[in-house]
């Protein structure tokens, strides 16, 4: 941090390696349950964009055409 902020560093300081980024976790085997879930986010985004298209574009499917 003294290199940035243009200071001389402390003589006798402790000097600690700079912080870095772990790799990835390895990859898990896919389980059925990771399966189930990822079906059912799509199945909820789904349900949730068919909601904003029926009501932005009035469609008249869940909502009355107005």
């Amino acid at each position: 941090m003294a290199i940035i902020e243009g200071r001389a560093p402390i003589a006798g300081a402790a000097r600690t390696a700079p912080a870095t980024v772990a790799a990835p976790a390895a990859l898990t085997p896919r389980t059925p349950a990771a399966y189930a879930f990822g079906v059912a986010r799509i199945a909820l985004g789904w349900v949730f964009l068919w909601a904003f298209l029926d009501k932005m574009f009035g469609l008249g499917f869940a909502t009355p055409a107005a």
